[in-house]
């Protein structure tokens, strides 16, 4: 990492932490067994866990496919109404309540992860998946373990668990890059990955479920500029981590670009300038 240093939660505190822990302690806090990763194991299993100083996750046959292709990750910030079109990539992913979107019902959406704030036994979310052949993924700190083993049962060939050493509090979307980076795609784009949504924007904080809390970083800051300290701090962590460490031979597109909440933008264009887009596309590879 160039610009900032890997804050860990093990020796910071979690609202300021990017990271679980350092590489090098990576392996054995999968060995003590975090309490997702134990419940992970007991309920999903561990077959054909692939373990590197990045991530652990169940690398099963279906996961393949991924390897060297183009992705879109779409997240519910307020950018994912910034237009794309779907049919340039091979695969298309996203995360939690993306089945309550209009403009994604219509979209097929190959693998998500899912978290504690999905019902599990929404029928529209069981039938999306029925529909659409969809791949699940528990990951990092799914809380319910019991109800991972029942998803299991229900679609046998469709879900996993992943756990990476990346662990922001910036939402799902980082994460979901992350994993994608360590299944091998060689491109992807990020659209609805856009941070905290001030109240002056006037812009609802999730394109999944409007009118939602945030419930993405720091809570407990004592004001919003607090909050978007926080949350550029993150940001900033995140492209550092990706561009020049994991992610260091992949291209990236941030398809929210010069959106009003896209933090991104002005995380990258502080960083980098107006051609930001060309550095994290290609000037890198």
């Amino acid at each position: 990492m160039l610009w900032t240093e890997q804050i860990n939660q093990m020796s910071s505190p979690m609202k300021g932490s990017s990271f679980l822990c350092h590489r090098e302690d990576f392996a054995r806090l999968l060995r003590n067994g975090t309490l997702f990763l134990r419940g992970a194991i007991e309920n999903l299993g561990l077959h054909n866990v692939s373990v590197n100083k990045e991530i652990a996750y169940q690398d099963f046959d279906y996961l393949k496919k991924y390897k060297n292709s183009k992705i879109l990750i779409i997240g519910a910030g307020p950018s994912l109404e910034m237009g794309y079109d779907v049919s340039e990539y091979d695969y298309i992913w996203s995360c939690n309540s993306f089945y309550n979107n209009d403009k994604l019902k219509n979209i097929k959406i190959d693998l998500v992860t899912l978290g504690d704030e999905t019902n599990l036994s929404d029928e529209n979310l069981l039938r999306y998946i029925d529909e659409n052949g969809t791949i699940v993924c528990f990951e990092n700190k799914y809380t319910r373990p019991a109800e991972m083993k029942e998803f299991k049962n229900k679609y046998p060939e469709k879900v996993f668990w992943a756990m990476t050493r990346y662990h922001s509090r910036i939402g799902s979307i980082p994460r979901l890059a992350c994993i994608a980076i360590a299944l091998g795609a060689k491109e992807i784009h990020l659209a609805g990955m856009d941070g905290y949504v001030p109240k002056s924007k006037n812009y609802d904080n999730s394109m999944f479920e409007p009118n939602k809390k945030a419930t993405g970083t720091i809570e407990d800051a004592h004001n919003e500029e607090d909050t978007m300290s926080h949350y550029r701090d993150q940001y900033l962590a995140f492209w550092d981590y990706i561009l020049h460490d994991a992610g260091k031979n992949v291209r990236f597109k941030n398809l929210g670009h010069q959106h009003p909440c896209n933090l991104s933008t002005d995380v990258l264009t502080s960083k980098l300038g107006v051609d930001y887009e060309n550095y994290i596309y290609k000037s890198r590879i």
